[in-house]
């Protein structure tokens, strides 16, 4: 499956069939990913996190179309630790990446924060679940079947029937500036979870990080982290009206390095 790197299942509905489609993904080098799932009993749980003695499952969405509870544990109580209790029925659980929305709304900022607290951060990713542009704020979409609507104020879509949220139309650095300014996270760290990390989790080798042999997508900020320049394979795709014409770094010295 070249093409798949990730694929969100239920723990619940792959109990159904013995975890096959959990196996299946693992023997095919894709990344299971636990989610959209309130039924999964503890056991279930725990048996889709135990199909694989060496590869992690992956948490779609933590905290969202999940269950926390006290007594009766859900996604996000597996998603909050990095090792389980020394019972004997978690002796062959590996424990999961996670992931979770970083508008600050699908997840509080104080739950945002029990993450960073709880779980060793080269293990969470965020991502923007953006399904549409502010801009669309006065627009009905058509989004999976289904008529949406751009909420501005609160930067979310939201389903015209109820009301529900159905995804955010924030932005990566939207969340990078709600990491380092609002949650106090090291800005090497913030750029961890929201690039490296990721990449990792998907297995894509030729993006996350600035090396020798990968892809040249880049971010360039001033010395206030305001977004100046973005560069795509080394060629500048974008800059903001802060970046004046003569830049520290002038766009044909990209081109040049990266094009070797």
């Amino acid at each position: 499956m070249p093409g798949l790197k990730v694929m969100t299942v239920s723990p619940h509905v792959a109990s159904k069939t013995n975890y096959q489609v959990i196996k299946m993904l693992h023997d095919r080098g894709v990344v299971p990913s636990l989610g959209h799932d309130r039924q999964a009993d503890e056991q279930e749980i725990v048996d889709a996190l135990s199909v694989s003695k060496t590869q992690p499952c992956h948490i779609t969405h933590l905290y969202n179309v999940s269950k926390f509870h006290h007594r009766n544990p859900g996604l996000v109580n597996f998603g909050l630790l990095d090792s389980y209790p020394s019972l004997s029925k978690y002796d062959d659980v590996v424990a999961p990446t996670v992931e979770l929305i970083g508008d600050m709304i699908h997840v509080h900022p104080l739950a945002v924060k029990l993450v960073l607290s709880s779980r060793s951060w080269d293990q969470i990713a965020f991502v923007t679940d953006c399904v549409a542009h502010r801009s669309q704020a006065h627009r009905t979409i058509t989004y999976d079947g289904r008529q949406i609507k751009v909420d501005k104020e609160n930067n979310v879509v939201k389903s015209c029937d109820d009301d529900t949220l159905v995804g955010s139309c924030c932005t990566m650095l939207d969340i990078f500036n709600s990491l380092i300014n609002v949650l106090n996270v090291p800005v090497g760290k913030a750029f961890m979870m929201l690039s490296e990390n990721p990449a990792r989790f998907a297995k894509l080798n030729n993006v996350g990080t600035i090396e020798v042999g990968k892809d040249a997508n880049l971010v360039m900020f001033d010395h206030n982290y305001n977004l100046m320049k973005t560069f795509v394979d080394g060629r500048m795709a974008f800059r903001t009206s802060l970046c004046r014409k003569k830049s520290v770094v002038s766009t044909e010295s990209f081109d040049e390095s990266f094009n070797m």
